[in-house]
């Protein structure tokens, strides 16, 4: 179900036709957006990564990919970086 835009929704839209519109719950006092759906889904793409990545599977890999790094010579500092922070 695609809930319908009041008038009043409509007349605010129309209003500001490059901007989004603040809407207000006056029951829960909840503020929502109202934005073309043609932004929210650029907006949307830019925010949100919908590819199928599984977090039980990416952290081994990370810890691959970084562990040379890890034990490089001079990394041993990054385990008390405040003392050997310039300052």
């Amino acid at each position: 179900m695609i809930p319908q835009l009041t008038d009043e929704m409509r007349k605010a839209v129309e209003e500001h036709p490059d901007r989004p519109v603040y809407v207000l719950d006056g029951e829960t006092r909840t503020r929502y957006v109202l934005l073309p759906a043609d932004t929210y889904e650029r907006v949307r793409a830019l925010l949100y990564d919908d590819r199928d990545t599984i977090p039980d599977e990416f952290l081994p890999l990370a810890h691959e990919a970084f562990e040379e790094d890890w034990d490089a010579p001079g990394m041993d500092q990054y385990q008390d970086y405040d003392t050997h922070r310039a300052g």
